[in-house]
């Protein structure tokens, strides 16, 4: 629990955009993205942790076990906007291909989204027997990446294409969570002004080959294979963030009920490779060292990113299933 109880975040988006094309062989697109970010955290701060050297140490002391539940209080409000550009080329034997790039979602004079929120914390007094809620608000802040999608598409014939896609996304920008509390009743309770929630991810490069067939005149069958490199370094791996390289098969299929009404179902099945963190960044020493350098700025350099709480040391796995159905409208 002192990575997460449970954290979510989910990013909305409502989009606007317009194509033009510039010839039967070229068509350029742009649009603008309203982004809506929804951020759920649930963690635990370990106060018998930040009590040393101080009074005696008491690391992962349940009975000095805080719990932090934060979460987005006004997910109506926008909070950034994105720039959609896309180009797409018809070329001789049956080749398309397209480019689309996505900006980072933020306003023009801001690279960050910051969501205000609730915030919830719980826990027991020194004793160990009487139990406290504490609440206020707070402001999460951190950045989102860009992404650029290249395809290209290749007609075997009358029904059947075969797709290669790549995509990169600039994930090293973001590095963390920025958590700011603030109200009377958390300051009296000595919750910290700032908590800093570690993240570090790299950027990301994923590669899929895809095959679409025409079964029937109104059944159109796909197939992909994806792989994806890991945003998260093997030393980085903690409950919040579990990530690895990763593989995936995607099974899809579209029928037409009539010229105005298209349904698609999709499923994919995605696996991590299995990660064994054993020198994890994460280290409890790194706090008490803190402290007793006198809070020297280089020794407290896994304190201020936000690493200085108990490992994150163990195997990590994952298998995902996803499921979509759609239903597509067309009026011309």
């Amino acid at each position: 629990g002192y990575h997460s109880l449970g954290s979510s975040m989910y990013l909305y988006n409502v989009s606007a955009s317009i194509a033009v094309s510039v010839s039967s062989k070229v068509a350029f697109g742009a649009g603008i993205t309203f982004a809506f970010p929804y951020t759920d955290m649930a963690f635990v701060r370990d106060r018998g942790l930040e009590a040393c050297p101080v009074a005696s140490c008491n690391v992962e002391d349940p009975r000095y076990a805080e719990h932090y539940h934060i979460h987005n209080n006004d997910f109506l409000n926008l909070r950034g906007l994105s720039l959609n550009l896309g180009f797409l080329m018809t070329l001789p034997n049956h080749l398309v291909v397209g480019v689309g790039l996505v900006s980072p979602p933020a306003f023009l004079d801001t690279s960050t989204l910051a969501e205000p929120t609730d915030v919830e914390v719980s826990g027991f007094t020194g004793n160990g027997q009487d139990a406290y809620v504490l609440r206020g608000k707070g402001r999460i802040v951190y950045v989102l990446p860009s992404t650029i999608t290249t395809g290209v598409r290749y007609s075997l014939g009358a029904a059947t294409d075969v797709m290669l896609d790549f995509r990169w996304q600039n994930l090293s920008r973001h590095s963390q969570y920025d958590v700011r509390l603030v109200g009377p009743r958390l300051r009296g309770g000595g919750v910290p002004e700032q908590i800093v929630r570690y993240r570090n991810l790299e950027d990301t490069f994923a590669l899929g080959l895809a095959v679409e067939h025409d079964a029937t005149s109104r059944l159109r069958l796909a197939a992909r294979l994806g792989a994806d490199t890991s945003a998260v370094r093997t030393e980085d791996v903690s409950p919040l963030e579990v990530d690895a390289p990763k593989g995936s098969v995607s099974l899809g299929a579209r029928f037409t009920l009539s010229e105005t009404f298209k349904v698609t179902a999709g499923y994919t099945l995605g696996h991590l490779l299995t990660r064994n963190v054993t020198e994890s960044s994460y280290s409890p020493s790194a706090y008490r060292d803190c402290v007793a350098s006198g809070y020297d700025y280089d020794v407290c350099q896994a304190a201020r990113e936000g690493r200085a709480i108990p490992t994150a040391a163990g195997e990590y796995a994952r298998t995902s299933h996803s499921f979509s159905l759609g239903l597509t409208l067309s009026w011309w």
